[in-house]
């Protein structure tokens, strides 16, 4: 998710600025000008990663606060985190028909990102398109994880237990080998080809291919594997421990299709067993994500995720037993990169 309409509320004077308030938008904690929004007033709230358009008007005055790739980001403003934009709805009027505010909160959250041509923040793409096919096989969704913030609190899972493992600042790599010995090397949105050199492809022949190679011979059946791969610099910044060291494939997801690829079975995700049955007992041999634990999910601990050092990391993934899924993401660490 991108932006949605909502309303900002617990609105509160911040301390020692005479400029700026605080609000909340939805989990989110924002800084506004001082005296421009209401209790309860509804606006246009973009998300943290969204991109912001060059040829909108009403995105004119926050093009200065995004650099050359009109990101928005989670900033840290007089010693206080701010997330995304809140933007006024008669700031819209130019270019939103707007008839009914209350009505606007149920427009989906993907039509409003089309109406007002606001994306999602991607790292670029390959130069070089001839080394790629532009998807993933088998009819794949990149890999993604909403923030939990955006998420009703009534499909948070409150109360349940949860796996929680450490979300790896790196980048998202699909590995694919077939019962037939077909392999396929993909980043989060692209397949590689096999004889181009990158990092999908350095690590997918180095240290994922010898290991689905013994699981394909084994069991005699396709095996998909989802990581990150991390170290050698990749997403380097001052924060990010993970850019340093060796590459590394982490693994935090595998997929078993069926022959006809008509029905998948999902592993690792939902309680420790799961995640580690590939792996320790089903005899994969692939380093995991890190994992912090099984973990009763309540509002405080996703708070303390949100609050998190930046030392502790990018932030946590946290994966229930039916699969549902979303990430807790550290303000400090995102204020920092």
């Amino acid at each position: 998710m991108d932006c949605l309409f909502s309303r900002i509320t617990n609105i509160h004077p911040r301390p020692n600025a005479d400029k700026l308030d605080l609000g909340l938008v939805n989990n989110w904690p924002v800084v506004v000008p001082k005296g421009s929004f209401i209790e309860n007033e509804i606006g246009l709230f973009i998300c943290p990663d969204a991109k912001l358009p060059n040829n909108k008007v009403w995105a004119e005055p926050f093009l200065n606060y995004t650099g050359k790739e009109n990101r928005v980001r989670t900033v840290k403003l007089r010693g206080e985190y701010s997330n995304g934009i809140f933007v006024k709805l008669k700031d819209l009027a130019s270019e939103y028909s707007i008839h009914d505010e209350d009505l606007i909160l149920d427009i989906k959250p993907e039509q409003v990102a089309i109406d007002l041509g606001i994306g999602h923040y991607s790292p670029p793409v390959p130069n070089d398109l001839a080394v790629a096919f532009p998807n993933l096989p088998l009819n794949l969704t990149k890999t993604d994880e909403e923030n939990w913030e955006n998420i009703p609190e009534h499909q948070l899972l409150l109360g349940q237990k949860a796996l929680v493992t450490r979300k790896m600042d790196g980048c998202s790599a699909t590995y694919i080998l077939t019962a037939g010995g077909e392999f396929y090397c993909c980043g989060r949105r692209f397949t590689y080809k096999n004889d181009c050199f990158n990092r999908y492809t350095k690590v997918g022949h180095e240290i994922v291919r010898p290991a689905l190679e013994k699981w394909v011979k084994k069991y005699n059946e396709t095996i998909i594997v989802r990581g990150e791969i991390t170290g050698h610099g990749v997403n380097g910044n001052k924060v990010n421990k993970d850019s340093k060291g060796p590459l590394k494939f982490n693994l935090f997801k595998t997929i078993h299709p069926s022959k006809d690829n008509t029905i998948w079975k999902w592993g690792l995700y939902g309680t420790q067993g799961h995640f580690l049955w590939c792996t320790e007992v089903l005899g994969l041999e692939l380093e995991t994500v890190p994992i912090l634990g099984e973990m009763t999910i309540t509002k405080d601990l996703l708070l303390q995720f949100q609050q998190a050092p930046k030392e502790d990391g990018e932030g946590v993934v946290i994966e229930f037993e039916d699969g549902t899924h979303y990430k807790a993401k550290s303000m400090d660490y995102y204020s920092n990169i």
